[in-house]
């Protein structure tokens, strides 16, 4: 693609507008946002194809009762984007949004609500869509995301429901962040980020890990992921596994913000209600860092994790300041040397029961800096 940069009209603009209808129409080429939709309510977009598109596919921003169902989207940078910015001159949520059966190929982000969140998200569903990276489209450019779910700008996103999407060749499957950017805000505090749900994911030759994380004092409440099948392309070296991770609330957020996490499959920091159920994690090359690693989280749900176990000493899980945790129905795989290990000062009240660890050599390991009635456990 010989573009550089953004340029020229947007194909469909409106603003302030109500009952839209859009369908079978094809676009190509377009060198600015292809549909862009400020303000507007009762919105359907149905069976539109975008090819060669430089900007973002389908935008709608501060509007209300939208559906977008059939569509192919082929686009440099994001695909479907729902926005809450502050163009109107106040701010409003984008809420009852819909996106179905679509079809998803893009440099950045495929499915993603932000950056721009000011007036905030309800009730959005995302399903049924199949996401690709193309790199004979963009050469070395895989895309950023698979699903991206961003409020860093004060407002709120709040019943949000993902599910029944496949993705190949993305950067990282998942990317959920509650920041504190502050756009559009006189002092930035953030808002919050709950009651989401996430299931049914296949995600093959991933690179980075998919992660969920809060700011502290700020956590992301009430988020379930279930039934999520991720293979990571692997590689990362045991060095990885203790890299702090910076928290960058102020900054942009993206799902290489953080680089290489400690994880190679998902990696959760402060969260309050998390459910894990359902996960199955592993790599292609050999990987030295654990697949899954909760930190500061609390009240969290954790059932059949699967996760093919690392190289080295590296335990294939890690709990670290996890308080009133239940682990059940989990299992270890063949060659795993330390199913988890369980750190940190304030990690309290973690129980498990129900689990086969028997091809573990190590089942559950307490660390030295860990509370010694911290874990609590059933044969």
């Amino acid at each position: 693609m010989a573009r550089r940069k953004r340029g020229g009209p947007k194909p469909i603009a409106l603003k302030l507008c109500r009952n839209i209808l859009i369908r079978d129409l094809a676009m190509e080429n377009s060198p600015n946002y292809n549909i862009s939709l400020l303000g507007c309510d009762f919105v359907d977009i149905m069976g539109v194809t975008i090819r060669n598109g430089y900007c973002d596919g389908i935008d709608p921003d501060c509007c209300r009762h939208v559906r977008i169902a059939n569509c192919f989207i082929e686009s440099w940078d994001d695909a479907i984007v729902p926005k809450a910015s502050p163009s109107l001159g106040y701010l409003r949520p984008t809420e009852h949004v819909t996106v179905t059966n679509c079809v998803l190929t893009t440099a950045c982000n495929a499915l993603k609500l932000g950056t721009e969140s000011s007036g905030g998200f309800k009730d959005i569903l995302f399903n049924n869509c199949s996401v690709y990276s193309d790199t004979s489209l963009w050469p070395g450019r895989r895309a950023t995301s698979g699903v991206s779910l961003e409020m860093v700008d004060g407002g709120a996103i709040e019943r949000v429901a993902v599910s029944n999407i496949t993705m190949r060749g993305v950067r990282a499957p998942i990317f959920v962040r509650l920041g504190n950017r502050g756009r559009a805000q006189p002092k930035p505090v953030p808002q919050h980020l709950r009651d989401v749900s996430i299931s049914d994911i296949v995600a093959t030759d991933a690179v980075l890990a998919s992660s969920v994380s809060g700011v502290p004092d700020f956590p992301v409440t009430g988020l379930t992921l279930k039934n999520i099948r991720v293979t990571t392309r692997g590689g990362g070296r045991a060095e990885l596994a203790s890299r702090p991770v910076p928290e960058r609330e102020s900054e942009y957020p993206d799902a290489g913000r953080f680089g290489d996490l400690p994880a190679y499959g998902l990696y959760c920091r402060h969260v309050d209600g998390l459910v894990l159920d359902g996960i199955n994690l592993a790599f292609d090359e050999p990987e030295s860092r654990p697949a899954l690693v909760l930190d500061d989280i609390t009240n969290a749900d954790v059932r059949m994790i699967l996760a093919k176990p690392p190289e080295g000493d590296q335990p294939a899980v890690r709990f670290h300041n996890v308080r009133d945790c239940f682990l059940q129905g989990c299992r270890a795989l063949a060659g795993t040397r330390t199913w988890a290990s369980v750190t940190g000062a304030q990690t309290a009240r973690l129980h498990e029961a129900g689990n086969d660890f028997g091809l573990a050599a190590k089942h559950l390991e307490l660390g030295a800096d860990a509370p010694p009635n911290a874990l609590k456990a059933k044969d």
